[in-house]
């Protein structure tokens, strides 16, 4: 019960904090859907890595060392 009164009065408190819009839209929870998130993404990783090893590779590599 101590739990809950604490959450509420927390809850209530909220009016102190800066209004959503104020927020960048990377730190607002809950207000994106994932076609956005993947639509972000794609704008900032231009091309996917063509280089680097290969994630099969990697865990292969591992097993091996045991």
């Amino acid at each position: 019960m101590a739990l809950l009164s604490a959450a509420l009065a927390l809850r209530a408190s909220d009016a102190e904090l800066p209004a959503t819009q104020d927020v960048p839209p990377m730190r607002q929870s809950g207000t994106r859907r994932i076609e956005q998130i993947a639509a972000e993404h794609r704008e900032r990783v231009k091309k996917p890595r063509k280089s680097g090893p290969l994630a099969v590779d990697l865990i292969r590599a591992e097993r091996d060392a045991r």
